[in-house]
């Protein structure tokens, strides 16, 4: 129900935008009212995944214990989703930093700490998603992360040694790497928006 040009705006909404953008939450209440099978609980995190622990967030204003934690998990998922893949009138932004940000906010009391700390464990240093440089020289994305080891990911190679785009790129698990190829780890994580990169691209490389 919100104007398509709005959602697709690049740059920051102006104060009438924004209060209609956070609207929406009220919006997806009304259109799920109209179905009674939905539990009220999958309703109120609908209403609630914008809310804040520190009562910072909209459309009520709610604080802590007042927000659902299934809402309080969702809203972690949401954020994050948002930061990577560009929503909101922002651009996207590195895995690693998104999670950065959402443990600097879960310190500042937006969010539980716990939860952030569960989402990092669970993403690992190197999201998927994550551009990154080897100790080759070439360029990577993180396409899958290991329980087992989070350090040595599943990626899709993209640059050479000499920064040229594979024409056919290889999928390669550096936790299971064989003796008749070149040995290669993850020196660093880069920002896509620094090498020349467009995040989406990034991401679209994933499927």
């Amino acid at each position: 129900r919100l104007p398509l040009n709005m959602i697709r705006k690049v740059g920051r909404f102006t104060v009438q935008e924004q209060k209609l953008m956070q609207a929406h939450c009220e919006m997806g209440i009304a259109i799920l009212n109209q179905f009674p099978d939905i539990p009220d609980e999958s309703k109120r995190m609908v209403l609630e995944h914008h809310e804040r622990l520190d009562g910072s967030g909209y459309p009520r204003g709610l604080q802590g214990h007042q927000i659902l934690e299934l809402t309080q998990i969702l809203s972690i998922a949401d954020t994050y989703d948002a930061q990577i893949s560009g929503r909101c009138s922002l651009p996207p932004v590195p895995p690693a930093r998104a999670l950065s940000e959402l443990y600097r906010a879960a310190v500042n009391g937006q969010y539980h700490p716990y939860l952030v700390q569960r989402l990092i464990q669970l993403l690992g240093v190197y999201p998927i998603g994550s551009l990154v440089r080897l100790n080759t020289g070439e360029q990577a994305v993180v396409v899958w992360v290991h329980s087992h080891s989070r350090m040595t990911p599943t990626i899709k190679l993209l640059k050479d040694t000499l920064g040229q785009p594979y024409q056919e790129p290889e999928i390669i698990d550096l936790g299971a790497q064989g003796a008749t190829t070149p040995f290669r780890s993850i020196e660093t994580s880069l920002d896509p928006s620094q090498e020349g990169w467009d995040m989406s691209k990034i991401l679209e490389a994933l499927w």
